[in-house]
């Protein structure tokens, strides 16, 4: 007799499930993992999954719309300067104590732009 589906093995959602269960989260996906979401915490933006997306707010006005529009712009800028390459968002640390800095740089094209 047939087992009831209660007792089977756990299904794993495929890759395109897991990027709609993504989607369907509120806020602002980190830039970096893609699956984290940013959050402020005191004076820093943070992502709540990985640990490498830590950048200091020199605005702590800043609300997470002007953060998710200004990541649009740093992307849309890019593309606007001709290269069709996805470039990537990385940290970077930048010298006369501003610390960790996040960057979208391409490979392809030298693309190098602190976004915040």
């Amino acid at each position: 007799a047939p087992r009831p589906l209660s007792s089977a093995v756990p299904r794993v959602p495929d890759r395109g499930e897991a990027l709609y269960e993504q989607h369907m989260l509120d806020g602002v996906p980190c830039p970096l993992c893609g699956f984290g979401r940013l959050e402020h915490r005191e004076s820093e933006l943070c992502c709540s999954s990985c640990i490498e997306m830590r950048v200091p707010l020199m605005d702590r006005l800043l609300t997470m719309d002007d953060i998710f529009e200004t990541l649009g712009f740093a992307e849309c800028a890019h593309r606007q300067a001709g290269c069709h390459s996805r470039p990537v968002f990385c940290i970077r640390e930048e010298g006369m104590g501003l610390g960790s800095r996040l960057f979208l740089c391409c490979e392809d094209c030298g693309w190098s732009e602190c976004t915040i």
